[in-house]
């Protein structure tokens, strides 16, 4: 019975392999676009393809307005939009989003950004006074339309984590050590170095592929004035509370020697971080024993002066 119902269920066939999207996508549902960045990679990438570059033209008004018109038909297509940073970085991020959002109300079947330098990308970690710029670049780009983005070499691997949309953060190593072994003829002479310790992991991976020395410019890094901690990052240390309360106190208490006590005993629970509870503590004592003068009752006053 077993060897007959192994062989049955050996006889059965496996069930076909669906083609993906992409299997079924053909060079005619293909369309490359381009802004004013770099359209000279844009023609190099269609040529290479095979395919013909898409019919879009982006111009400016005279009060610099971007304008995008697409002549040929996105509908049911894959676009492929080839723009990178460049100098003009706040432009070249209007291009994009305003042909995805062409794209996207055109109705277009997904819309891809090629953009091998992503602009802002540095501007990935929270300053004084500013803001993570990275992160509003990838919320704008999510909502222009874009389905998926193709980049290399992002300054850190973890803006990947602000886009709602797929990323691929591809690496230009390869095609660097390639043109440097087929184009510098005496390369094996050559040291690669780092200029600073910050890329000294990226430089060793470099010289070890190529089998060369390794040189490191050490040097201790300037911090930006908007690095420096100028006492504005939030929460505050404890001295800060310890100084302000010492300031108001001061100010809205009768000095007493009930009150130096009292400040005293502050200062020493703060020392323990434990200046919340004396606050409480102390504060609720001083008014229960100001009510307990009020009344003339000495032995609230006797048993308040025994928790001191």
């Amino acid at each position: 019975m077993l060897l007959q119902r192994n062989n049955r269920l050996g006889s059965v066939r496996p069930p076909k392999r669906c083609r993906s999207d992409m299997d079924n996508t053909s060079t005619s549902d293909i369309v490359i676009i381009n802004g004013n960045s770099h359209p000279d990679l844009a023609n190099m990438v269609a040529e290479r393809m095979g395919l013909k570059n898409g019919g879009c033209s982006v111009f400016h008004k005279s009060n610099r307005e971007t304008i995008v018109e697409i002549s040929d038909s996105v509908r049911g297509k894959d676009i492929y939009i080839i723009q990178t940073g460049t100098k003009d970085a706040n432009n070249n991020i209007m291009e994009l989003l305003i042909m995805a959002y062409a794209c996207k109300t055109s109705s277009a079947r997904s819309i891809v950004g090629v953009i091998p330098y992503l602009p802002y990308s540095k501007q990935c970690k929270m300053r004084k006074r500013g803001c993570i710029v990275s992160k509003l670049l990838a919320k704008m780009m999510c909502t222009s339309g874009l389905t998926h983005i193709i980049t290399m070499d992002l300054h850190q691997k973890e803006i990947q984590g602000f886009f709602d949309i797929p990323v691929d953060n591809l690496r230009a190593s390869p095609f660097l050590l390639q043109y440097i072994q087929e184009s510098i003829p005496d390369y094996r002479n050559s040291v690669i170095v780092a200029r600073n310790p910050g890329v000294a992991k990226k430089a060793n991976s470099y010289a070890e592929r190529l089998r060369l020395g390794l040189a490191v410019i050490h040097g201790e890094q300037k911090e930006a004035e908007s690095d420096e901690v100028d006492g504005r990052y939030s929460p505050p240390p404890t001295s800060a509370y310890s100084n302000l309360l010492g300031n108001s106190v001061e100010m809205c208490l009768p000095v007493t020697p009930r009150f130096v006590l009292f400040i005293c005993t502050i200062y020493y629970l703060d020392f323990f971080n434990k200046l919340h509870f004396s606050m409480s503590f102390f504060f609720f004592g001083y008014l229960y024993n100001n009510y307990a003068l009020n009344n003339n009752n000495s032995k609230k006053k006797t048993k308040l002066l025994h928790i001191f």
